[in-house]
């Protein structure tokens, strides 16, 4: 088989543990970016390492949400309020530019409390991959091999989700067909993968947009509601849909 012309690149948010909720923020998120490989190269790649070599001089900063949101070296600037304020709505502009499109699954833990499915991340990864395989068809990219990209959580945990991906690989599921080829790479968070960053930074937004719906959410306004590819699935129901 040959290589499709697109990449997907994925991350969570939130702890796929279904026994441990967190009243705060009681779900949990699998989010696939999803690229065409010749604008990955072409414009994504350049884009982002122009912006980081603008505010730190070099391109190794690896830019996590969590640590942005928290102004954790080096997203302090000093403790420069001004330039974290310049640097995060830059970086919401950098990214706005970019082409690429959103997957997302969210799994409300409550609800999965009361179901006898036990697997919160193996559940969000099925449904993933089962729209983005309708994706790819519609691009004429089915009978190629497409690699999923995922972020490496230990060697136990990516043992184990290996297990899961091999399974909905080969089994028919909701699309009744032959799924597509994937292949899945696990990737440390240091090794400065662009598109795992751009995954980690609109993750945790579609959860937030889902447990507190009115507050306003600029990163899911702009970073993640208009490059939607379909509707965020909320499992095992949703009462409310979050692209709305």
């Amino acid at each position: 088989m040959s290589y499709s012309d697109y990449i997907v690149y994925a991350d969570e948010s939130g702890d796929p543990n279904p026994a441990s909720i967190d009243a705060n923020y009681p779900v949990f998120v699998l989010n696939f970016c999803v690229f065409r490989k010749d604008h990955y190269a072409a414009s994504v790649l350049p884009a982002v390492a122009a912006f980081k070599f603008q505010h730190f001089g070099h391109d190794t900063v690896v830019l996590h949400e969590q640590d942005i949101h928290r102004g954790k070296a080096p997203f302090d600037f000093g403790g420069s309020g001004q330039q974290q304020a310049t640097f995060r709505h830059g970086l919401n502009a950098v990214v706005a530019g970019l082409d690429y499109g959103v997957i997302a699954t969210a799994i409300d833990k409550p609800l999965l409390a009361q179901t006898t499915v036990s697997d919160a991340y193996g559940l969000a990864l099925q449904r993933c991959i089962e729209q983005v395989s309708g994706f790819l068809e519609t691009r004429g990219q089915h009978e190629s091999i497409t690699h999923i990209v995922i972020e490496s959580r230990g060697r136990k945990e990516d043992a184990d989700l290996a297990q899961v991906f091999q399974r909905i690989g080969v089994d028919d599921h909701a699309l009744d067909k032959t799924m597509p080829g994937f292949d899945m790479v696990f990737a440390a968070k240091n090794s400065n993968s662009i598109g795992l960053q751009i995954a980690d930074l609109t993750a945790y937004s579609i959860g937030r947009k889902y447990v507190t719906p009115d507050k306003p959410n600029r990163v899911w306004e702009t970073l993640v509601n208009p490059k939607l590819l379909g509707e965020v699935e909320i499992l095992p129901q949703s009462h409310e849909k979050t692209s709305e």
